[in-house]
């Protein structure tokens, strides 16, 4: 009797320690992932518009024009593989992500049959004259001088960050009035969520030559407005991210 209570005992205990492990087994399946999953779609874009009417001449030969101005920032965060981050992107501690951002800038005349030229990016108010030919709303005279065009500021761009670590970021001028910024960062958290902002600070927009067809101005009034010279500005503006 004394023998067949031992194994009895034995058989429960052995039965718990089974029923204990098949708990906590499943209660380990059942734990959340570490990963971080992206709720933010990687393409991000934003459009500024700036706008003035413009007039020159005297009373018989005034001539109004209105440039338009259009500043897009457009914003691709990127995992390790090249594809942009969706609502499916999980990422865990020590992943990588790539930033890149393109600011593009051009302008018109509103209700004119005119081009949409680039506009360059300067870094300050400084010199006269437009760059070229593939900047202006229209040119013409013996040295090509009689056009106008408009600059944007390069507006300092500054990141916010939660949960990632982010290198410095890098400007290239990969095409007339095109400007490209990009950085690689690492994820540093597990979760919940991770974020990632770009803040573009207000800045400033220039115009050079004339703001209407240069045949409606006198000798005297193209010396003093040929000149790069202040004409407006361009809000401030943000690209975020969560992930």
């Amino acid at each position: 009797m004394t023998f067949l209570k031992e194994h009895h005992h034995t058989l429960l205990v052995t039965l718990f320690l089974i029923g204990a492990l098949f708990v906590a087994g499943s209660f380990e399946a059942r734990l959340p992932d570490s990963a971080i999953a992206a709720t933010t779609p990687g393409s991000q874009s934003t459009v500024l518009s700036f706008e003035k009417g413009v007039c020159s001449g005297g009373e018989e030969t005034e001539s109004c024009t209105t440039p338009h101005l259009d500043v897009i920032y457009t914003g691709e965060l990127r995992t390790s593989d090249g594809n942009l981050t969706k609502s499916d992107t999980k990422l865990k501690p020590g992943d990588q992500v790539s930033l890149k951002i393109i600011e593009n800038a051009s302008f018109f005349g509103v209700g004119g049959s005119f081009d949409s030229p680039l506009a360059p990016w300067v870094d300050e108010l400084a010199g006269s004259g437009c760059p070229g030919e593939e900047y202006t709303l229209w040119g013409g005279g013996e040295q090509g001088d009689e056009s106008y065009c408009m600059f944007v500021k390069k507006p300092p761009v500054s990141l916010s960050l939660s949960g990632l670590n982010c290198g410095v970021l890098s400007s290239t001028e990969i095409s007339k009035g095109i400007r490209e910024l990009s950085t690689n960062c690492t994820v540093t958290t597990s979760g919940p969520q991770a974020s990632l902002t770009s803040n573009f600070s207000s800045t400033d927009v220039y115009e050079a030559g004339y703001t209407t067809s240069p045949t409606i101005y006198t000798a005297d009034e193209k010396e003093e407005i040929y000149g790069m010279r202040s004409f407006g500005g361009i809000d401030a503006a943000t690209l975020s991210w969560n992930i």
